[in-house]
Order: C-alpha cells, then structure tokens, then sequence
C-alpha cells in the first residue's frame, strides 16, 4: 500500500543519513534522480539538455552508471523528501535510491552492473535497490506499524527478490583481484565480521539468493565458471606457463574452452589447470587453518580410471604415495568427474576418508569408532561385511572401501590391507601406564567426502590427504561422542576427578602431548595446535596483503585447546565467511548413495518373515525341478578375449546339451551385486572353465574380479565340485597356456575335483582336434561315474563311434523374423518419432538419421516386404499418424521400443565407452604413399582428435581398441549385399526378431554376430561395412550349410568336401583364405541363393583390436597418436595380404571418422617418481609406448621435476627405416635420455645384430648392472613375445637384483606377436610390422585361418606349388 511504501522509504534515507552522516542538497539532489536542479515540479517531466548535462556530470563525479531518463513516472510510486519529513509533510521530490556495487563487481571503472566494458555498451545495465540491515531506527518503527512488509528479511534476499534479472549473474566476474563470483552456499556468509563491506576492496559481496543461480542453465553456469576460473589460472600462473612450449594463450585457451563447452557441454582441464585449481580450492577452504601449504598439493591424475578395481588401485597408490613421505606432503587424487548436464554422473566413494574405524553394536555399547556405526551397518546390510576376514573384531578394524566407478556401475566393497597404513600407537615419553589403553589412530587424514567444484566441473571423487593436527586426534579419542577415552585415561594416570574440577584440562593436556610424541616417533608428519595457529595466522596476513581476500570460518580454525593464547583468537573474530570457487563442497552421503541404489532398509520383522517364506518357497521349487529333472546341470563359465574361448564354449555347451541342461556364464561380465552366478555354481553337477590366455600368461583382464571372488570369499562354492578346464593360447608365447594352468592351480587349492586332463589348445596347431579329443575325455568319465545316466553312457558311446545326434544344436534358423525396411521408410518414421509430442521442439531428442547410423530388424530366407509393400508404406508415411500402414506402425514401434542407435557395436561393448572422432593427420615413415598397392609394408604415425568427444584422459602406456571398417569398396560391398536372396540394398535397413525358446545366453555364445543385432533396427551398409568380419574364413561348418544352397554339382561337391575333411579344408585356406568377402566369386552358384539368416549364424563379428598409446596427453594436448605397422602375411604365392585393422589405420586420411575406446593399463605407465633409473628395450613399433613415455618425460622436466637416469635400446631393421631417429636425437641433446643404443638386423654392409646382442655387450653390461642395482629403478619393455623374454633372460643373467625388480613390479612388458620357431616358411614379416599393442591384436590377425581347422597353418605348412588367382575354385 502507499503507507507501507510511504514509511519504508522514510526508513530507507534516515538510516543512509546514519550512515553516511551529513550530505549536501546537491549529492542529495543527484542521488535521488532529481528531475530538475532547483526544486521544481514533482512530475515526472523529461528533463531539459541543462538538466542531462549537470546530471551527467555529477554521475561522472561519483562514479556512477545513472540512467538519463527515470524509468517510470512520478505517479507510479509516492514520493518523499527528508526536508517534508522534518516539516511533517509531503514534498515535490523523488525518493532516494543509493546505488551499490553488485557483488559480482566489474574490473572497470563505472561498471557496476558486474559486466565488462564492452558489455557496458550493448547491455542495458540492471539497478539494484539499496536494501540495509535492520537497525534500531527500522526495529522501532516495525513495533509500531503492522502494514509494514517484512523488512527483517536478509537484505541481499529482498534485493533479490526486488531485482527481476540480473544480467550479470550470466556473466563471468571481473573483478580486479580475480577471485570470480562470491557465494554464500554451501558455506554461509558472514558467519562472523563486517557485514556492511565487501570481501575485497572492489565491494563484491556474496550472492545469497539460490534463485538467481538457478536461472542459469547448467551450459550457462560451466560457462560463466569456465572463464572465471580461466582468469583466475592466467592471473597466476601465465608468468611460469608462458614459458611452456605449447602453452596455450589465455585467448586461444578461451576460445577453446568455449567451443568445447558449446558442442559438448563440458571440457576438459590440463594437467596443470586442474593441479592449480585444487591447490587453488584448498587454499579457498574457509575451515581449513592448515591450507598455507597450498602451493605444495600435488595432483595424482586418475581421470583415466573407469573401473571400481582401477579406483581401488589409485587409491592405494594415493596411500601409499602419502606414508611414503610420512605424510608430511599432501596429494590429491582426482577421478573423473561428473557431467554437467546430468548430476547423478560421476564416480563415487562412499567411504568419508579413505581410513577409517569400523564400529560394532554389542550388547555392552559399541566397539570401535560410533561415529561410523551406521556406515559400518550399511556394509553389513548392504554388502555382507561382517568385519576383518579373520573373524576378530577389534576397536580399531579399517572400513573397507565402497567405491561406485558410474552411477550404472554397482558398488564394489574393497578391503584396505593394513600394511598399507599402518595404525600410529598412541603412548607418552613420561606416562608409560597410557599404552595399556591401546589407543590408536590412522596416520593420515585422507579425506574422501569432498567434491572439488573446479570451473564449472564437478569431480565427486577426489581424496586427498594433508597431515594430522594434535587436537584433531585429541578430539577423535576424547570426545564423548567418538571413543570417549577422557574417563580412562583419567583413571589409568591416577588424576583425582573428585577434588580437582579441571581434571580434563590436565587429561587433555597429557593425551595431547602423547599424540605429538607417538607420531613424531614412528616418523609420521603431525602439527602441534599451536604451531598450526600461529603459522595460519601469519599466512592469513600474507594472504589479505598479496590477494586482498581471505575467507575464514573463526570457530573452525581456532583450537579447541589453548584457544586464546594466541593473537589469532580476537585477530580473526571479525574475519568473514564464504564460498569462492574452486572450492571442495561436501558430496553425497553414504546414506544418500545408498538410498539411491537401494532404496530403504526395512528391517522389520514382518518383512523379515516374508523373505524367510519366498524363500523356503523358492527352496521347495527348486527340490522338485531338481527331482523331475532327467539332465544334469552344468555350468560353462568362459573367459574370452578375442571371441575364440567364446565360440568353441558354445560349441562344447551345444554337444552336451544332450544329455545336460547347460548354462553359460560370461565371467569379464561379473556383476558383484549380481549373485545369480554363484547360485547356478551352486546348483550344477559340473562346472567347465574356458579361458584364453591374456598378456604374460595371464586370464583376460576383465575376468580377474570374478575369479578373486570365486576363489576367495566363494571358495566353499567349489569344495569338492566336479570340474574340467580348457584353456586357449598360442604356443609361439613363452607363457603358453597360463590362463589355463592359473585356473587348475586355484581349482586344486580351494578343493575342487579335476574329472578330465587339462585341455591346452594351440592357435598356432590348431584348437580343434585338442577340443574334440577334450570333450571327448569328459564324456567318458562323466560316463565311467557309478551316479551317471544311461543318457550320458548312451552319447559317450555314440561320440565315441562319431554318431552323436546333431539334435542338440540350436534350432535358431527356424525361429528367426527378418523384416526389411527402405531408407525412405526409415527415415520418415525416424522423422515422426523424435517430432510426435512430448519430443517436438526438445534439442535433447531431436535426432536425424545420420545420427542414427545403425538400427535393427529381421527377416527369414522367405519372407521379404515386396517393393509394392515399400511403395505403398512410403505413402502411407505422408498421412497421419492414424492411417499409417501395419508396416509402418511396426517401424514406429520398433523405434518406440529403443531400437534406433548402432546396437551391434553397443551390445558388443556393453561395458566399454565407445569415443566417435576423426583423423587429424597421418604420417607414413616406413613406406611409399604414391605406390602403395594396399598390402605393402608401411608404419604410420596417426593422429586423432580428442576434441570433438570431450577430450578424455590417458596415460602414456594405455591402450586404444580400434574398430576396423572393413577393407571392401563401397562396389564390392554392393556386389556382396546384392548376392544375397533377400536381394538386400546397401541403404536398406533390417529389423531381426527371434521367437524362439532358446535362451539369451546361449545366442550370445552360440552366434555372437546374430546376438548383436537382435531386436533393433541396424542399416545394411552398417552391417557389412562395420560388424561383420568379411575377411574371416569359412568354417567347416557354414561351407556344409552352404553346399546346400549350391546350385551346381560342382561347387556342392567340393563345399560338402572340405567341410568334411579337415585335410582339405586346411588346404583349401592355404590356398586362398576361404574368406567370405570372396565366397561368391569363389562359389558363383551361390548367387541369389544365400539368406541372410545363414550369414548371421555363421559369420564373426569385427572386433576392436588394440594398439598402444604414442603421446602424451600433457604434452600434444587434445590429441592422441598411435603408430601401427600394417601386418602382411602370404599363403605361400607372391601375394600379399594384410590385416584389417593395421591396414584400415594405415590407409586411413585426414577427416575419416574412427570409433575406439581407450584401455587404461597401469602396468606400463610411467613411475610417479620421475627421479628413478628407467631402461626402455624395443623393437620396431615397439617404440609407441616408448615414445608417449619420452614424451611424459619430457613434460616432467619442463615442470621442474628431476629425472632419473635414462637408457634406450632401439632395435630397427635399419638406419634408413629407424623410427623417429630426430625425436631420439632430440630428446638425448636435452637430457631426457641419458644413453641411446640404436640396433640394426639388416643394415647393408653389415653384421646383424638383435636387441640381445647389444644387452649382452660389455659396454651395455656396465652401463645398466649400476642402474639395475637402484632399487627404484623401472624397465620398460615392448616387442614381440620373443624378443621379451630373451630380453629378460639378457637382463637376469645381467645382474642379481633383477628378480626383485621383477617381484615388486618394477618390470614392465606390452608384448605382441611372437614368430613360430618351426624351420618351415613363417608368417612374412610378423616380427617387424605387426602394429604394437596387448596380445589379442596379434591373436586377432590370426582369426583369417582360424575357424573350423587348424589355425596358424600358414606357420606350419603351405601349399607346395604356388598357384595363380584363381576366379572360381570349381575350376580348381
């Protein structure tokens, strides 16, 4: 109403004149908007050019940014004169407004509004009412008025509230001492202090109000924060960066960002931007009386983790790193962080420090620390964790660690060992009585509940360590909350509680000394409460001088003992709180993260019987299904790399599947959360494991967590449980068969049966005839049991005769449906689906078909939509959605169900990230670009662009799986697809559909490629281009699917012939590889009469292979380099062929696009003390991690960092083929490598010399036998599997302290292909330019004469006479 206006008005000027004391009629008249210069009118009149120029002048002269005009005129509110007021009545003149600075202040003069100067010109500028905080004046007038609003709200709330936008808020803060925007949240502002001024002498003041953030989009908020926090980093740290090669300006680092953000909502922080803005945090940290050793906070960047385990192992490694130095210096360890567009993302640990006491509930209270009493009751509800493994329960048990790598990760419960921190024994020099109370506490406070918000960016998982404070531990011992040891204590030390009332202060006093001494005396870094006051409140001085800000929480820094004996305890009571950015911010709880996964716990009794009847129910069913059941169970659990262990484990499972109900069970899928596994273990008569051979004899990566969990925690599970083991590796490896053995070792330890031999499988033999003498093995034994089944004695006897029924195959032909769709179909239902409503007009779901590269869909061999059908769907398309024709709704309800999106290569590494990017360059160093003929030798540098998929991290020494395309014209392709009888089109889509019974598990073991395009809509070109491998070989098995299918007599003879005779199929692949891309020309009855079905259950898919890493990102930025040698092979003619991904990188040009994940492999990466001796050996494209490490080096001593001693041994084929010789030279010029050894096999005009030689040379000798005695030093090796162990062997025999070396995991081997030993014709140049990478990749390149025979022939044996090309085998 006009009188509550009336009077807060009057309010608002006498508390300005309190303020500010007297104030001239002029300042008066320019501070209130006063249309004219000498009283005058009260209307709301424009003024005269008089009038604009004085006004004008005088907004000059006080330094403000006024309007000319009054925004509204004087009838739209009452007015009032402090000189009518002393009279007692109205006067003709405007109320006064004061203008204040906005707390996100600008750099330049004038501006106000927290804009810059070129917003100041294009941007209207927004005022800010002056709102004061209430005083006596406004109290006592509040008492006598009840009209008045409620003034004793927060007066940055009511501006808030009174401000209906503020521009600024979209705009970063420029404030000249480059602090950015001034929050009050999550810390509150002026806890303490002045709260009239600001927090540095521009006047910004903190936001308080939540809703003017919330009017920011999340892009908006990552944008505005980016740039201030990049003003902050260039206003610090330009002056030592500059120096920096590659160091970006602030300007095209702007720029980058910027784009970065707009395209993908996010970017990415440098290893220094981050390291920087988490010291910046820390220093930012108002709590925190310790954060003078800011500068000193080193950055263990993890970004590249993405696994629970991988989580688990940084986390140890921070541990580790941190006693190391006994504390004394402080690391983070930073996760990758959280999108910010979707706040759920990111890794979690649950845990609030990395070690903590566990607490018990016992009948006499609680045992251990109560201040973890509900978290230690979660894991023990949530995750079965009863307490240590031994089963003794102690006051001071370390709560193991929850870590969730991704919100669609489970987490995982991980065990601290405790030589990794060891506990500090609290006991005093002078008070020996106080050991008996065995007081403990963990030597390092490694905090882990914090989220570090860095620019916009939220990483939710970054534990830090600093050292320990006396008091701290003081109050974790004595407060009555926490182990309450004050009374004890007491006791033990004979103090009188009774006559002497300050008997805490002596107990504390005492306690406190002790903790001092106990971790003085076991060498671990502890700050006394006094030191910590005085060295805080001297930097605090230093840090308001030099900065000109400092935020302080007084309750939080002061001591809780001694508290007033220093000058800090009244220096700082005016200190003020609040929130600067980057800042640590508390994360979420363990409570919130479980009810987000879990839901609530109910323990009640009720619910408690209800699980107890389900089960006995379930229990009950389960006796019955087992009585009526004539099979037994088995399980088959598998480990594959490549996909080999995974084929021939359905093969197994599909023969036994007649006289067993087999189950399978993908161990590198394992699920902790998921126990269904363990049940089926459980349940089963026999359990087979199939594994292939990973690394240095190791099962496949992705398996090991499962096979801890069987063999650890479930190892009762296999206590005298029926097994068999059947293992795939290559016998060119000095490891053969280790998966294989490492399994019947832990089988043997934990007490299970081995009921049949060890199968042991050669790729380079060939794994058939040792799977089918294995199975049958198996089979008779299973049959030679007193409790077996005639069923069993029945199929052992006929396997035996070879006339084993085939019924026990699969029936999946019969049960597929394969629709096929148009492009134009696809794209006009792709076109109503993401427009009908609910999706019109939302950027989040709008979506082309490019977008959407591959669908899915099905079809049988007879049943096809005709043209007609297309034709008619095609119209149908162009009405509504009511008269759309039945195909046409089926599309859209195959859209409508998610079967749009590339589903093959998503099911196909469901549990990696594919990254979508594309060339930036490729550099040939080996071989001749304008005579390339496809197949000739050729290594490549390739460079891909990061930028454009969010610029993910990496280590120099990781990996990256490439998805090959296949190596086929777009007119071949075409050619292909046309012979088909479903006469398919390349811009066809297809939609497959099984119905029949067979469960999911075993398609996806049985026909991995069918399995990847169930249920979705997948484009033909998609399919042949990209999924399916078309340079595989014909199994023995599709070539007698296809005779059937043969319209001539000859090509039906001689596909039933070699698909029945293993000589002659064995022949047949020497001869011409037999691969499908060629089945047509080399069968042309085939043409017209072959359906797609057929192809899906036999063909294999494409997998990624992998290469190693040749940058480092520190170094080339967002970019990331590989060197591959393209892999050529001959079949015994003057033919060459290639491999396909080696020759897809190595033809691939500038703006191709490429899809590849990123691996981590810690087991290679560079030491974090870069001060060790390092001894690099490689051999051809060995050099790639080679060189990411150099690179590593390189950016390590660009920082500052002293390294190691260095020694390189290059072997090459010869000088003029060396691989970056200048980078080499180089890098040995500025001291990054200290020695550098070139070897040469085949220099002209001189002897060979191997790797070997040159490390069994005396030079070599004495040079490394110092550098090995080190017991830091690292040696890095990468080359075939050959050349690494003799390598080794050279350096075993070299000096006596390389088995420790070994031991401690100081050795580090990236081995690939290995050439065979055998005297005949081996694989053409394998040793030299197979690309370098893990042990599938050579695998790999192998499959092409992998399937149905004796694989790896081609190391074994050729066909005698080389032969022409032949156009059609029938001739033959």
């Amino acid at each position: 109403s006009g009188e509550q206006i009336h009077i807060a008005q009057m309010i608002e000027f006498m508390e300005e004149k309190e303020e500010h004391g007297r104030m001239t009629r002029r300042d008066d008249a320019v501070r209130a908007w006063r249309p004219r210069r000498n009283g005058g009118s009260s209307t709301g009149a424009v003024r005269t050019g008089a009038d604009r120029e004085f006004h004008d002048a005088e907004r000059t002269r006080i330094g403000e940014s006024l309007p000319r005009e009054r925004p509204e005129s004087s009838d739209s509110w009452p007015q009032f004169s402090p000189s009518a007021a002393s009279r007692g009545g109205p006067a003709p003149m405007i109320r006064p407004t004061f203008t204040r600075q906005h707390s996100l202040s600008s750099s330049n003069s004038g501006d106000f509004g927290g804009v810059g100067q070129d917003a100041v010109n294009t941007a209207p500028v927004h005022r800010r009412r002056s709102i004061r905080r209430p005083s006596k004046l406004r109290s006592s007038l509040l008492s006598s008025s009840a009209l008045l609003p409620n003034l004793e709200e927060d007066e940055c709330t009511i501006a808030a509230k009174a401000e209906t936008e503020i521009s600024a808020i979209e705009q970063p803060n420029k404030c000249p001492f480059g602090h950015g925007t001034v929050y009050s949240s999550p810390y509150p502002g002026y806890v303490h202090g002045n709260k009239k001024r600001g927090i540095c002498p521009n006047g910004c003041r903190p936001i308080v109000d939540s809703e003017l953030l919330e009017k920011e989009g999340p892009q908006e908020t990552v944008m505005r924060e980016a740039l201030e926090f990049l003003e902050l980093y260039y206003k610090e740290r330009q002056a030592e960066m500059a120096k920096k090669e590659g160091f970006l300006s602030k300007s095209e680092r702007v720029d980058q960002v910027k784009t970065s953000i707009e395209t993908t909502g996010t970017y990415a922080h440098t290893f220094d931007e981050l390291q920087h803005g988490a010291r910046v945090a820390w220093r930012n940290a108002p709590k925190c009386s310790n954060r003078g050793y800011w500068a000193g906070l080193k950055l263990l960047d993890c970004r590249h983790v993405k696994s629970n385990e991988g989580m688990f192992d940084s986390c140890l490694k921070h541990l580790t790193q941190a006693m190391s130095t006994g504390s004394s210096e402080a690391f983070i360890t930073v996760f990758p962080p959280s999108h910010p567009r979707v706040k759920t993302s990111g890794p979690q640990i649950w845990n609030g420090q990395l070690l903590q006491y566990a607490a018990y509930q016992t009948k006499d209270g609680v045992m251990g620390d109560p201040a973890n009493l509900l978290f230690t009751e979660m894991l023990s509800s949530r995750f079965g964790w009863r307490g240590p493994k031994d089963g003794i329960r102690s006051e001071h048990d370390y709560l193991p660690l929850i870590i969730q790598s991704s919100p669609e990760v489970d987490p995982e419960l991980f065990e601290i060992p405790l030589g990794c921190a060891p506990p500090i024994h609290i006991h005093h020099p002078r008070y020996p009585e106080l050991s008996d109370l065995d007081m403990k506490w963990y030597p390092s406070p490694a905090v882990c509940a914090l989220d570090l918000s860095l620019g916009g960016i939220n990483y939710t998982a970054v534990p830090f360590n600093g050292w320990y404070a006396t008091t701290e531990v003081l109050r974790d011992l004595t407060d009555e909350s926490r182990y309450n040891m004050l009374l004890p204590a007491a006791n033990i030390l004979g103090i009188d509680m009774d006559d002497d009332p300050l008997w805490k202060d002596e107990v504390m006093a005492i306690l406190n000394k002790a903790i001092h001494h106990s971790f003085k005396a076991a060498k671990v870094a502890i700050v006394d409460n006094h030191t910590l006051i005085e060295g805080f409140y001297k930097w605090y001085h230093s840090e308001v001088k030099t900065r000109q800000y400092c935020p302080v929480n007084w309750k939080w820094v002061i001591p809780p003992m001694s508290s007033s004996t220093n000058d800090a305890y009244l220096g700082l009571n005016k200190a003020t709180e609040y929130t600067l950015k980057p800042a640590y911010i508390v994360g979420k709880s363990a409570m919130a993260l479980e009810l987000r996964r879990f839901g609530r716990r109910d323990t009640s009794k009720a619910m408690e019987k209800l699980i107890n009847s389900i089960w006995l129910a379930l229990l009950f069913k389960r006796c019955i299904n087992r009585l009526r059941s004539r099979k037994q169970p088995v399980l088959i659990i598998y480990a594959s790399v490549t996909g080999t262990a995974m084929k021939f484990a359905g093969e197994v499972g599909q023969i036994m599947r007649a006289f067993a109900n087999v189950s399978f069970f993908d161990a590198c899928l394992f699920d902790p959360q998921n126990l269904e596994v363990f049940d089926l273990i459980d349940q089963s008569t026999l359990v087979l494991f199939v594994s292939s051979t990973h690394g240095n004899g190791d099962v496949p990566p992705q398996s090991t967590k499962f096979f801890s969990t069987l063999f650890g925690e479930r190892s009762g599970l296999m206590e005298k449980k029926c097994c068999g083991v059947l293992g795939f590796g290559s016998s060119a490896y000095p490891v053969f068969n280790g998966g294989a053995k490492y399994l019947s070792a832990r089988l043997s330890s934990v007490g299970a049966e081995e009921i049949v031999t060890r199968g042991e499988c050669d790729s380079v033999k060939g794994e058939a005839p040792t799977v089918h003498g294995w199975l049958i093995e198996l089979v008779d034994n299973l049959a030679a049991m007193p409790s077996s089944s005639d069923l069993v004695c029945k199929f052992a006897k006929d396997l035996k005769e070879g006339s084993a029924s085939v019924d026990a195959l699969i029936d999946i032909k019969e049960h597929l449906k394969i629709d096929v769709f148009g492009n134009e179909e696809v794209q006009t239902a792709v076109g109503k689906f993401f427009m009908r409503p609910g999706l019109r007009g939302s950027s989040s779901r709008r979506c082309s078909l490019d977008s959407m590269p591959s669908f899915r869909r099905e079809q049988t061999s007879q049943r096809r939509v005709s043209t007609e059908t297309m034709e008619s769907c095609g119209r149908a398309n162009n009405r509504d959605d009511e008269d759309d024709s039945p195909e046409a709704q089926r599309l859209m309800s195959i859209l409508q169900s998610g079967g749009g999106g590339n589903v093959g290569l998503a099911r196909l590494n469901s549990n990696h990230s594919c990254l979508n990017s594309v060339i930036l360059a490729r550099k040939d160093v080996i071989g001749d670009n304008d005579n390339d003929d496809g197949a000739s030798r050729r290594t490549s540098l390739i460079k891909i662009d990061l930028s454009s998929c969010g610029s993910p991290p990496y280590q120099p020494g990781d990996h990256v799986r490439v998805f090959p395309k296949n190596g086929v014209s777009e007119a071949e392709l075409a050619k292909f697809v046309a012979n088909l009888s479903d006469g398919l089109d390349l811009k066809e889509h297809v939609h497959i559909e099984y119905t029949g019974d067979a469960k999911e598990q075993e398609i996806a073991v049985t026909y991995p490629l069918l399995y990847s395009c169930l249920d979705g809509l997948i484009s033909v070109r998609e399919l042949f281009a990209r999924l399916v491998a078309l340079d595989d070989s014909l199994s023995m098995q599709a070539c007698e699917d296809l005779a059937s299918h043969a319209s001539t007599v000859k090509d039906r003879t001689l596909l039933l012939g070699i698909s029945k005779d293993e000589q002659e199929y064995e022949s047949m692949i020497s001869l011409c590889g037999l691969k499908w891309k060629d089945a047509f020309a080399t069968f042309p009855s085939l043409c017209g009469r072959v359906p797609l079905a057929l192809l899906l259950l036999h063909m294999k898919v494409n997998h990624p292979r992998s290469y190693s890493i040749a940058s480092c990102k520190e170094q080339v930025g967002t970019e990331l380099h590989l060197v591959v040698g393209r892999y050529t092979y001959s079949r015994g003619g003057s033919k060459l062929e290639s491999g396909v991904c080696s020759s897809f990188l190595t033809g691939i040009n500038v703006g191709d696009a490429v899809t590849f994940q990123i691996e981590s492999a810690p087991s290679f990466h560079h030491p974090l003390d870069s001060s060790c001796p390092v001894i690099f050996v490689c051999t051809g494209t060995g050099f790639a991690p080679m060189r990411g490490l150099l690179q590593k080096r390189d950016y390590l001593l660009s920082r500052g960092e002293k390294l190691g001693k260095s020694f390189l041994i290059f072997g090459s084929r010869s000088s003029e083929e060396g691989l970056f010789h200048d980078e080499i030279s180089d890098y040995s010029n500025r001291g990054i490598l200290n020695v550098v050894s070139h070897v040469y096999s085949r220099e002209p005009g001189k002897r060979k010399q191997y790797v070997t030689d040159e490390l069994n040379s005396f030079e070599t000798r004495e040079a490394l036998q110092p550098m090995l005695s080190d017991s830091k030093c690292h040696v890095f090796i990468c080359g075939s599997a050959n050349m690494a162990e003799s390598a080794k062997q050279s350096l075993r025999d070299m000096s006596p302290f390389f088995d420790p070396l070994v031991d401690e995991g100081r050795l580090h081997c990236d081995v690939f292909g290995a050439v065979s030993s055998s005297s005949k014709p081996p694989a053409a140049r394998v040793s030299y330019s197979l690309g370098s990478g893990a042990i599938d990749s050579f695998l790999d390149e192998l499959d092409f004469s992998s399937i149905g025979g004796k694989s790896g022939n081609i190391f074994a044996s050729c066909i005698a006479r080389p032969s022409p090309t032949l156009m059609s085998l029938s001739d033959f």
